[in-house]
């Protein structure tokens, strides 16, 4: 075979490799690989209602820690569940005017 030959057979080889790649992507992209239009995707800022910022906390970062107690020290305050005062460095916590009964189940075990 002549030379010249040889060098357009490599790069027809080449050239129906890369149209038969192209073709078998296109192939699996139009089967399996096309998004589907489920509709708008909404962002939502605040957390679900029956879920407490401990148990946010617990499913953010799959544990507990000083944030979550914290958190939940916090929740109970704003519920009226607890009073927090502060004196001098140190701050006091007291059993607010509000039942308990008001709170998820794991602030009130972090109460007891």
């Amino acid at each position: 075979m002549p030379a010249q030959f040889t060098e357009n057979l490599t790069v027809l080889v080449a050239e129906i490799a890369t149209i038969a790649v192209c073709m078998y992507y296109l192939a699996v992209w139009y089967l399996v690989g096309r998004d589907s239009s489920a509709g708008t995707i909404t962002v939502s800022y605040e957390p679900p209602h029956n879920l407490s910022p401990v148990a946010m906390r617990y499913l953010l970062k799959k544990g507990l820690d000083e944030k979550g107690f914290t958190a939940a020290l916090i929740d109970m305050a704003a519920r009226g569940c607890l009073d927090i005062q502060q004196r001098g460095d140190c701050y006091v916590f007291s059993p607010g005017p509000v039942e308990i009964s008001c709170l998820p189940e794991e602030e009130k075990n972090a109460r007891q």
